[in-house]
C-alpha cells in the first residue's frame, strides 16, 4: 500500500503484487459496520460478491446501493469507497491483473480480446446479472476447491466473464451505460467526496467542501457540474436518499427516523427529495419492494 498526495490530500493506492503465472487473488472480508474501505484506487480489476448485508458504493461520481447477491466490478484507477449498513456485510473479492492474463494469448486472439477489454471499462460497477453472478460464483468455487487444473479453468472462466460483460454492454448500448469519467477530474474532487461520504448525515457546508478540495466555491461548483453532473448539495441528497432506501429495505424503522438518520431536517423535505430522486414516495417504494 502506498499513498499518493493530491495537493495536501492523500489518496490510497493499492498496488497488490499478483503472481505472474496465476494473476488472480481471492479472499473473503467481513468488515464491521460502517466503512468497508476508505477512498482509494488500485492497479488491477476488482470483483466482489456480496454474500451478506447491504450498503452503498461510491465509485467515481456514482452513488449505488448494493445488496446480498450483487456483484461489484471496480476497474483500474477508479476512485471508490464502500459503506455497509448497521448490520454489516460479508464479501468475497477477486483481484485480477488483466495485462498478465493477456500475455498468454496468441496474437490472433489478442487482437480479438483487446477491444473487449477496452470496452468493458464502461460496464456498470454493480450488477445483478444472473449470468455474471453465476460465473463469479463458479470462479470462487474453483479456487476454493482447487480441483485438478483449476487454474486453467479459472482463467477460462475469467475470459467468459469478460466476454459476457462485453455482450451485455453491446446489448445495452442504447441504455444508460456511460463512458467513464476522466480520472484526473475525479481525483480533484476526492477530498470533497470523502468528506461527504463520512458526514452526509450531518449539515454540510459547501464552503467546507471547497476548503478541503483546495478550490474556490466557484471552482468546486464547476467541477461538480462537469464531473458529477450535479451540484454538491444534489450529490449529498443523492447519497442520503440511496442510504435511506437501504434502511427502508433492511430495517423496520419509521420514515421519520430514517429521514433524521440520513441527515434531513424534516420529514417533508425527506419525502420531497425521495420522490425527486427515486420517482415515487417512500410509502410507494416500500410497497413495491415488499411484493
Amino acid at each position: 500500500m502506498q499513498n499518493q498526495p493530491k495537493g495536501r490530500y492523500t489518496i490510497k493506492i493499492e498496488d497488490y503484487p499478483l503472481d505472474n503465472e496465476f494473476p488472480i487473488h481471492v479472499f473473503t472480508y467481513k468488515p464491521k459496520t460502517g466503512n468497508i474501505s476508505n477512498v482509494h484506487v488500485h492497479n488491477f480489476l476488482e470483483i466482489g460478491l456480496c454474500e451478506v448485508g447491504s450498503g452503498v458504493f461510491v465509485v467515481d461520481e456514482k452513488v449505488m446501493s448494493f445488496y446480498k447477491g450483487d456483484v461489484t466490478i471496480i476497474f483500474e484507477n477508479q476512485l471508490h469507497k464502500a459503506q455497509s449498513t448497521e448490520t454489516g456485510s460479508e464479501w468475497c473479492f477477486i483481484y485480477i491483473d488483466i495485462d498478465m492474463l493477456l500475455r498468454e494469448l496468441p496474437l490472433k486472439e489478442l487482437l480479438i480480446v483487446t477491444p473487449i477489454i477496452q470496452n468493458i471499462a464502461n460496464y456498470n460497477n454493480i450488477t445483478n446479472s444472473q449470468i455474471i453472478i453465476s460465473i463469479v460464483k463458479e470462479i470462487l468455487s474453483e479456487i476454493k476447491e482447487k480441483k485438478d487444473n483449476y487454474k486453467s479453468q479459472v482463467k477460462s472462466l475469467m475470459w467468459s466473464l469478460l466476454i459476457q460483460m462485453d455482450r451485455e454492454l453491446v446489448k445495452s448500448k442504447h441504455g444508460n451505460i456511460l463512458p467513464r469519467t476522466n480520472v484526473s477530474h475525479i481525483f480533484k474532487l476526492a477530498p470533497a467526496l470523502e468528506y461527504i461520504s463520512e458526514n452526509f448525515d450531518k449539515q454540510i457546508d459547501i464552503a467546507t467542501l471547497a476548503e478541503k478540495s483546495y478550490m474556490s466555491l466557484t471552482s468546486l461548483r464547476r467541477e461538480f457540474a462537469n464531473v458529477i453532473h450535479m451540484s454538491p448539495l444534489e450529490y449529498v441528497n443523492e447519497l442520503r436518499i440511496k442510504t435511506a432506501t437501504l434502511l427502508i429495505n433492511t430495517t423496520s424503522k419509521s420514515f421519520c427516523d430514517i429521514a433524521f438518520e440520513v441527515g434531513f431536517a424534516s420529514l417533508s423535505s425527506f419525502n420531497r427529495k425521495f420522490k425527486e430522486i427515486i420517482h415515487c414516495s417512500p410509502t410507494e417504494y416500500k410497497k413495491r419492494r415488499s411484493k
